[in-house]
């Protein structure tokens, strides 16, 4: 006779169902949590929202509001163009400062001062030496336009207007190619017909300038500057006897400009 084995059923309880499907849910969420926090090879992190804040760049934009004072200074060389200049003179150098204002939109007004010695060439009458030259004090105002980018370089166009007080050194005494005289105050101006009074060349010009170059904002406050600026006589002045009294020069700059 037969024995009949008897295997017991096995029924799962409810709270046993869903304590397996509580287990389960709670890998798949920390599955998808643990590929969330792990990207793929070669893509970029994505940063927590909880984490530290990530700095940002000062829009660029900003710069078109206007930054207030600046101070600048430069190095000039000067190179005679056409004219008396070209005629009478050589290479000159001297130093140039500007205090100005920055508008909205790239605008800039500023006043000019500065301080000129430029170098005579060889002249048909007179003993000159090594030590001869001219020299010229000028003041002066315009504006410029700076047309703003994202970049660190800025572009920009100038003009204005300025007064040079030309000054012959005392021992100077010689006649240029122009026709003009040049006298210091340590000579009679013997050299001019009739003039043996004049004990001295000077006198006052009116000049326009127009200019271009190029900004590099080194940071928000500190920029480095070079260009080019034309200067062209409207009033000669104590030139306006010699051949070339329309006359012109070119200044080459460079330097630094400061912002407050």
């Amino acid at each position: 006779m037969k024995t009949q084995r008897i295997v017991p059923r096995v029924e799962c309880s409810t709270s046993l169902r869903r304590a397996a499907a509580m287990i389960a849910a709670l890998a798949c969420g920390w599955l998808e949590a643990h590929a969330r926090a792990e990207p793929a090879p070669g893509a970029e992190p994505v940063p927590s929202a909880e984490g530290p804040p990530v700095a940002e760049e000062v829009p660029a934009d900003q710069r078109a509001e206007g930054r207030g004072i600046q101070y600048g200074g430069h190095i000039v060389v000067a190179i005679p163009a056409h004219g008396v200049f070209a005629q009478d003179f050589g290479v000159g150098i001297g130093i140039h400062g500007r205090i100005g204002w920055e508008l909205p939109s790239g605008l800039s007004l500023e006043a000019n001062l500065g301080y000129l010695f430029i170098s005579v060439l060889d002249n048909d009458v007179g003993g000159v030496d090594g030590d001869d030259g001219m020299g010229a004090l000028y003041l002066g105002g315009g504006g410029r336009f700076a047309f703003l980018n994202p970049s660190a370089l800025v572009p920009f166009l100038g003009a204005g207007l300025g007064i040079n007080l030309w000054i012959v050194p005392t021992e100077t005494e010689f006649r240029g190619r122009s026709g003009q005289y040049y006298c210091g105050s340590d000579f009679a101006c013997e050299l001019v017909p009739g003039g043996s009074d004049e004990t001295g060349f000077g006198g006052l010009s009116l000049l326009g300038n127009v200019s271009a170059g190029a900004i590099y904002e080194v940071t928000a406050n500190i920029a480095i500057e070079l260009g080019a600026q034309y200067n062209v006589v409207i009033v000669p002045g104590p030139f306006h006897a010699a051949s070339g009294a329309n006359f012109g020069y070119v200044t080459l700059f460079g330097g630094a400009t400061l912002y407050f």
